[in-house]
């Protein structure tokens, strides 16, 4: 049950995540055709675009946390022992969370302190720009959640197949 609320859950960032990648190549294919072909560009073009980056490069990075796909680096991961590997991953982990906590609260700090100003071009809060940084957080931490609690289970699994 959990493992499906998990799967849904992410299954929609990385649904929004398409979506983003698809509008911010409409976007910056239409400022280029603008710029390039007609000396116009549209003052939307940029804004949306960068929006559009923020928000799918911070809720994306959310994605290969659940699998461990994240860059890691091996460089001496020859010398060391499984166990020592897994030690030194859930090390990484736990400073993760410590970051997440960080930087959500950085992130709604810096949210508060720019809603009030306005992105002229998209005509939306910048507060909503912003707003990526602490919610990518919650997605981040979700994902950790997600990563532990099927490895958790999986070792459950295996102890009562040997039982």
């Amino acid at each position: 049950m959990v493992e499906r609320i998990f799967d849904t859950l992410f299954g929609i960032v990385k649904s929004i995540c398409k979506v983003m990648l698809c509008v911010q190549v409409i976007s910056v294919t239409i400022v280029f055709v603008g710029r390039y072909f007609f000396n116009v560009t549209p003052a939307w073009g940029e804004e949306l675009t960068l929006f559009c980056l923020v928000w799918l490069s911070l809720m994306g990075a959310s994605l290969p946390i659940r699998t461990g796909g994240h860059l890691h680096v091996t460089l001496l991961d020859f010398l060391c022992k499984p166990k020592t590997l897994a030690r030194i991953d859930t090390i990484g982990d736990v400073l993760t969370i410590v970051f997440c906590g960080v930087i959500f609260v950085a992130g709604l700090a810096m949210t508060k302190q720019v809603s009030g100003t306005i992105l002229h071009g998209i005509r939306i809060s910048k507060g909503f720009l912003y707003a990526a940084v602490p919610t990518s957080m919650v997605f981040y931490l979700l994902a950790l959640f997600d990563k532990y609690y099927r490895r958790l289970k999986h070792t459950e699994k295996r102890e009562e197949d040997v039982l």
